[in-house]
């Protein structure tokens, strides 16, 4: 028996717990309306080891799969499955026949063409999206050795080793799929977000019916402006990928917001400048890692990284205004 579920290019990468469920449904028109009306604040979050950077969706961890509106979502404890005497394929196999895709931890020591493999033990998350009996495969989605965001296939054997080989106290999965829910772009709720990400405001502070407001993060254009804060001569890249694709996104959603065609023309244009000087500087970047690094030269990025922001804030200023 084979059952492959569909999945697409992601319309956002950067980070995998929004990755996962684009990768499911991009195309989906209430999916591109609940991201364009949703992932347009940013936090820093300080005190962290990784990922101190994310979109703002309702918690301290930036995993909204649980809360996104469109996603049947049922999280599991794996120790529990991995106690029952339930083997992972067949664990794999009855939860993708019914439709469901899996995030979970795998050890990537395991995986092809992921930077561990073969070479050192480590936890990372991947989307399970199919099987294959007559070839003993188990197909993943998750980000490569190039830490782009791939598909790939890991024989029975490894993925059990990949399964089970776990270390971590908290060992939970997410199993989810598409529901019924129709959700329409909301240009009011752009606007508020829009407003938080200029302001710098702290936009947990509208969901005390939710959750006590976050504190110890920066918010917005002060959240990017944090992104080098770790210290180290390394800069993680991911950060600059982040702010880059954040113009993308903001240029996608241009033609959500306005009817009239020299408006949206306007904006597109505005917006296309800004995101290829982000992208020019993500490359810088990128090219930093690879040759010599530099405490003068860090300073050189970060100062860059001010001038733009400061454009950025400028141009999302004037598109507020106008929405």
């Amino acid at each position: 028996m084979k059952t492959i579920l569909s999945i697409e290019k992601p319309l956002i990468l950067y980070n995998q717990d929004y990755a996962f469920p684009a990768a499911m449904m991009s195309s989906d028109k209430s999916f591109q309306n609940w991201l364009y009306s949703n992932a347009i604040q940013l936090y820093y979050i300080n005190d962290r080891k990784n990922f101190n950077l994310s979109y703002f969706y309702l918690g301290i961890d930036p995993n909204p799969l649980a809360v996104i509106p469109l996603l049947r979502c049922q999280s599991i404890d794996l120790k529990v499955v991995k106690g029952s005497g339930i083997t992972a394929i067949s664990f794999v196999r009855d939860m993708i026949n019914n439709g469901y895709y899996i995030t979970c931890l795998l050890n990537e020591y395991y995986v092809k063409c992921r930077q561990a493999y073969n070479t050192r033990k480590f936890e990372h998350g991947n989307m399970i999206y199919g099987f294959d009996d007559e070839k003993h495969q188990i197909f993943l989605a998750g980000f490569n050795e190039y830490l782009q965001f791939s598909n790939t296939s890991i024989s029975y054997e490894n993925f059990e080793k990949a399964f089970l080989e776990i270390g971590r106290e908290s060992d939970y999965g997410c199993c989810f799929k598409r529901n019924k829910t129709i959700y329409k772009f909301d240009r009011k709720l752009v606007r508020e977000l829009l407003f938080d990400f200029i302001s710098s405001k702290n936009t947990s502070e509208r969901y005390r019916m939710v959750q006590n407001p976050l504190e110890n993060c920066y918010w917005g254009i002060e959240a990017c402006q944090h992104i080098l804060d770790n210290g180290n001569i390394r800069i993680d890249y991911r950060y600059f990928y982040t702010v880059y694709e954040y113009m993308c996104l903001m240029q996608k959603r241009i033609p959500h917001l306005f009817d009239n065609e020299k408006t949206k023309v306007y904006f597109i244009e505005k917006t296309e400048r800004i995101k290829l000087d982000f992208y020019s500087l993500l490359l810088a970047v990128i090219k930093f890692n690879m040759n010599g690094k530099s405490r003068e030269k860090i300073d050189k990025i970060r100062k860059r990284l001010s001038e733009m922001l400061i454009l950025q804030k400028e141009i999302l200023t004037e598109l507020y205004n106008c929405i």
